[in-house]
């Protein structure tokens, strides 16, 4: 992984925080007062109140010894977002080297004792830290820089897609990837792949095709989304590419989002090629 590769060596250039102040008792210095070993859980949640609106989560924890990742994506349908908004998510076993580099972003970040003062529409990131003889109810968190939550953010979100189904559209000219999400219509267009059909605009905002064999929606998700969505319309059997936002339908199942290619979506014509990208691997939920 390509950032993980790099990051001890970015994390030597980045400026240290709150080891030359003093620290009250309000505060702990998460690497020195906090140590990695005591650790035992982090996280890290971003709850907008968009349209539609979205939820996301990083979890780092560890249990009998052994270091986790987990990550979880909710999107879609109205508030609260629920267990059933759930659009992508997984657990990670994580080697030594990978704790230690997410170990070290974490590395003088200050662990707050905890305030409940958020107001409502604030998105977060709510993060908290928990370790072994800390407080029940855990302490806030907040990096040591803008610089190392960035990167933090931005592993993560490598971390959980790195293995997540992939799938790419290409008319020859115009090519569009797309991150599935963990429903089982996903999974049944997956394994149908590879495929050549013909793709069809459809009313202001998209373009759609009929895959070989029919989606069964079963355990689809429902709800609304935004410009690259990929979806289902189960009562005609045909996946719709939407290059803009569009709102919920009775019978409308998202199936996953475009990492690349959004504003090519609209250009594609003709004949398309639908196979698995590269990177695209089985079984990371659990």
């Amino acid at each position: 992984m390509k950032h993980l590769v790099a990051l001890l060596m970015i994390l030597l250039l980045l400026p240290a925080a709150g080891t030359a102040q003093e620290v009250s008792e309000e505060v702990k210095i998460v690497g020195e007062e906090i140590l990695f070993e005591e650790v035992t859980d982090f996280y890290y949640t971003v709850d907008a109140s968009t349209f539609p609106p979205y939820y996301q989560r990083y979890r780092l924890y560890t249990e009998d010894g052994t270091h986790f990742f987990y990550h979880e994506t909710r999107e879609g349908g109205g508030w609260p977002q629920t267990e059933e908004n759930i659009t992508r998510s997984g657990t990670k076993e994580l080697g030594e080297d990978q704790w230690d580099a997410l170990c070290g972003l974490l590395r003088g970040g200050e662990a707050r004792v905890r305030e409940e003062y958020l107001t409502d529409g604030d998105a977060g990131p709510w993060m908290y830290i928990y370790w072994k003889g800390g407080e029940e109810e855990g302490r806030e968190f907040f990096f040591a820089s803008r610089e190392k939550e960035v990167l933090f953010e931005e592993v993560c979100e490598e971390m959980s897609t790195e293995q997540a189904l992939r799938v790419r559209v290409s008319d020859g000219t115009h090519t569009v990837l797309y991150l599935l999400n963990d429903s089982p219509p996903a999974r049944s267009l997956y394994d149908m792949l590879p495929m050549d059909v013909p793709v069809e605009n459809y009313g202001r905002n998209e373009k759609i095709f009929y895959p070989d064999q029919k989606v069964d929606p079963s355990g689809g998700i429902e709800g609304d989304g935004k410009a690259g969505a990929l979806a289902l319309f189960s009562p005609w059997g045909n996946v719709v590419m939407f290059y803009e936002f569009f709102d919920a339908y009775p019978g409308l199942y998202l199936l996953g989002q475009a990492l690349d290619g959004t504003d090519e979506i609209e250009q594609l014509s003709g004949t398309v090629h639908i196979e698995a990208a590269e990177g695209s691997a089985a079984g990371t939920s659990q």
